[in-house]
Order: structure tokens, then C-alpha cells, then sequence
């Protein structure tokens, strides 16, 4: 007997989104590549359950160290076309938003995330999620590490520091402070090698204050989330990975070279696992309960 597939399950209204170019530059392939599918999802949609009923967005995502770090780097090579990070984030915007339309990008709202009503709207519902999350104790100040250019006098942000990926088996020589090239995230203390991109010497570690939202505090009503969309037929098992890595508990990698110094003072480290699959592999991998357990470490 013959397989025959289930029919899909069609929602009454659907919100499609694609990943959103940051403002630091123009398109490439490979934003073309993510939004033609997009696009192709939200017409299938419209086909079947009325164009009434599904909603294409997207846009440029405005902030982060990006635009930042490019528009530094355009003023030192003498491009002085523009007087501000805004107005060179808004140059790219309006690009892009005239190479979709040149594809017939079938958007109902492509905006930028720090221009016009958009980001009025953006500075309103963010304020509105981190006012309301502070009040009910969602939100606790916490310490972290961040690297500090000396020879410049300046806290480095993402960008601005260039290493090599920590995380095992990982080829990446393109690392930046908490993620590489290849995608996997660490925290910057991990970094492999940092070098400033500004000074390019190599950056210190100072500890700064920020607010932090207690992801910790939701886990168990996010695992009974994440096995409810496992069981679903419809979900892509690679997004289903890529969200449990996020609830990894804290790690150190600690290479083997490292060893004898490490067993000198793991009995002064909070209580962790040991979860090294074999003796061959280039570093040890040790495991914690809590955040605050892996940062004393």
C-alpha cells in the first residue's frame, strides 16, 4: 500500500517574517536567498487561505555594533558621505528596500527598525516588554565580562574583537567576542586569541554591570513548549535543535594543555560533571547547574 501523506494543517491567519539585513550594508545573495522563500510561503498562503488573511514583514534591523563598526571604518578610509551613523543606516535602508521591490518582493511592510512610525512603535513595545518584566522580577542587574581596548580607553563591542571559536570541532578562525562565523555562540571570556580591531592588541577583560533577563526562571514552562512542537509533524526537527541548544546548561572548555593547572584547583570550583566522550578529544568539556556556579568557576 502506497504512503499517502496527511494533508497540512492551514491556519485561519498567518504572520510570515524573514531574517532582517542589518543596516550596515546592501543585499547579498544571501539575504535574497532567505526572503524569495519567505515570499513564496506568504503567496502559497494568500492562495489558500486569502490574502486578506496573511501578513509578509520585515525590514532593517537598525541597531547592534554593525552599523556601528562599518560606518567607523568607512570614516577611516576618508568616505565622508555621511555625517552620522543614521544617516548611513538609512542610505542603506532605502537600498534595500528598492532591490526587494526590483524583485518584486511581495512585502505588506518592509520598515527599518530606528526610522519614522516604525520605530516609534519599536521604542514603545520595548519599553512596555522590559517596564513590565522589571515589575514582576523578571529582569535582576548582573555582572558579565567585556573586552577593553587599553591603548584606545574604550569598552570593545561584538564586533570589535576578532579571535578564534572556543567550541569544540569548530573550524571558525573568524570569531568575534561572543559568536563565530559559523554560528555558534560562547561567552567572551571563551574567546580564543582576541585581538582588538581597533588597536589590534590583544584586549583585556573587565567586568561591567547590565540588566539581564532571568531566562532561568521560565525553563521549565519553555521545556514543556519545546516537547509540544517536537511531537508536531510540521516542525522542522533542525529549528527544534537549534532551540535546545539554547537551554544547554553553562559549560567551560578547558584544553587539554590546561590539565594539570585545572586539577590543581578543581576541588576549590563549585560542583559540576565532567562530560568528556573520549580521551582523544583536543579539551575537556565541564558542566554546570547554574550560570552563577560556571561564572565563580
Amino acid at each position: 500500500m502506497d504512503y499517502v501523506r496527511p494533508r497540512p494543517n492551514f491556519p485561519k491567519r498567518a504572520v510570515v517574517t524573514s531574517g532582517m539585513p542589518y543596516g550596515n550594508k546592501l543585499l547579498h545573495h544571501g539575504h535574497m536567498g532567505m526572503t524569495v522563500r519567505a515570499d513564496v510561503f506568504a503567496r502559497f498562503l494568500r492562495d489558500r487561505i486569502g490574502k486578506d488573511n496573511v501578513i509578509y514583514v520585515s525590514g532593517t534591523d537598525c541597531y547592534g555594533t554593525t552599523a556601528v563598526e562599518s560606518f567607523r571604518a568607512l570614516k577611516q578610509q576618508g568616505d565622508n558621505r555621511f555625517n552620522s551613523v543614521k544617516e548611513f543606516v538609512e542610505f542603506n535602508h532605502n537600498a534595500q528596500k528598492q532591490i526587494f521591490k526590483d524583485y518584486q518582493i511581495g512585502f505588506n511592510f518592509f520598515g527599518a527598525s530606528a526610522l519614522g512610525r516604525a520605530a516609534q512603535i519599536h521604542n514603545e513595545v520595548s519599553k512596555y516588554f522590559i517596564s513590565t518584566l522589571h515589575d514582576v522580577g523578571m529582569v535582576s542587574k548582573r555582572s558579565s565580562w567585556q573586552f577593553y581596548d587599553k591603548k584606545m580607553g574604550c569598552i570593545l563591542n561584538g564586533r570589535q574583537v576578532i579571535g578564534k571559536c572556543p567550541i569544540e570541532g569548530c573550524t571558525s578562525e573568524h570569531a568575534y567576542a561572543d559568536e563565530c562565523g559559523l554560528g555558534h555562540q560562547y561567552m567572551p571570556q571563551d574567546l580564543i586569541n582576541p585581538i582588538s580591531c581597533l588597536s589590534g592588541e590583544k584586549p583585556e577583560l573587565v567586568k561591567i554591570e547590565n540588566h539581564y533577563f532571568d531566562l532561568d526562571k521560565c525553563v521549565p514552562d519553555l521545556e514543556q513548549w519545546i516537547a509540544s512542537i517536537e511531537k508536531d509533524s510540521d516542525t522542522a526537527p533542525f529549528m527544534v535543535k537549534e532551540i535546545k541548544e539554547f537551554f544547554k546548561k553553562p559549560e567551560i572548555y578547558i584544553k587539554r594543555e590546561y590539565l594539570p593547572k585545572f586539577d590543581s584547583i578543581k576541588s576549590q570550583l563549585p560542583k559540576f560533571e565532567d562530560v568528556t566522550k573520549h580521551d582523544k578529544m583536543p579539551s575537556i568539556t565541564i558542566v554546570f547547574d547554574k550560570l552563577s556556579d560556571r561564572e565563580k568557576a
